[in-house]
């Protein structure tokens, strides 16, 4: 089994529910009492939401590659990281460590592409929904094209992703505002919504919303890291 280096702590919350998602995934494929072997550095989210308010990519390149390499020399096989936003500056990660870094927009597309979807609706922080580089792996590499909420919409969702879903918040009113959002997805063409923000499963999933098929990151992120570990992909 290869270690899975995690960069963790975007948020606290997210990463939880991936460690135990982690373990969960090892243990199906390998049953008995085995778990995942994991090496994670879990930083302080503060700096992570300052530097997407105040759009420093370039120190939160520095600040990730740092801990990045602090999972190589901690005898990290591969990277994944817990955070579709933070993914902004991921080539910069990747370009500065000497294991693999394992790319979620990747890991997500071979899954929609499994299910012969190319137009699929996008849910997440701002920067996930407006930023170029994210549209632009999927439709440049996979031929998947983005469909995004309105302006208000991503000023709604971004709002209730950090004010309250990386706090454990769970509000049934903003499930019904998500729930508005994903349906105008639908209406523009979108043949299903990815969550991406790891913390989006928390407050809709396919037990509760049934109307589109719906692709979680964070469930594909421990799904692909633990084949990888394992040498199944």
């Amino acid at each position: 089994m290869k270690t899975i280096g995690i960069l963790g702590g975007m948020s606290h919350v997210a990463t939880g529910e991936l460690y135990r998602m982690l373990n969960e995934r090892a243990n199906h494929y390998l049953g008995g009492a085995h778990t995942a072997q994991i090496l994670m550095y879990s930083v302080d989210f503060e700096h992570i939401k300052q530097f997407v308010y105040q759009d420093k990519w370039a120190e939160s390149s520095a600040y990730l590659i740092e801990k990045a390499k602090r999972l190589e020399a901690g005898g990290a096989d591969f990277v994944v990281m817990v955070s579709n936003t933070m993914h902004m500056v991921a080539d910069d990660i990747a370009k500065n460590i000497n294991i693999p870094f394992l790319h979620i927009v990747d890991m997500t597309a071979a899954v929609l592409k499994q299910h012969q979807i190319q137009k699929v609706g996008i849910l997440g922080t701002r920067p996930t929904m407006e930023a170029a580089y994210y549209a632009a792996r999927f439709k440049e590499l996979h031929d998947i094209t983005l469909v995004r909420p309105s302006e208000a919409q991503m000023t709604d969702i971004d709002t209730i992703i950090f004010e309250e879903l990386c706090k454990f918040e769970i509000k049934d009113t903003s499930r019904q505002r998500f729930f508005a959002v994903m349906e105008d997805l639908r209406k523009q063409g979108a043949e299903a919504i990815i969550l991406g923000c790891t913390e989006i499963f928390l407050l809709v999933n396919e037990q509760n919303y049934k109307d589109i098929p719906l692709f979680d990151t964070a469930a594909i992120l421990a799904e692909t890291a633990v084949r990888t570990s394992l040498g199944l992909n």
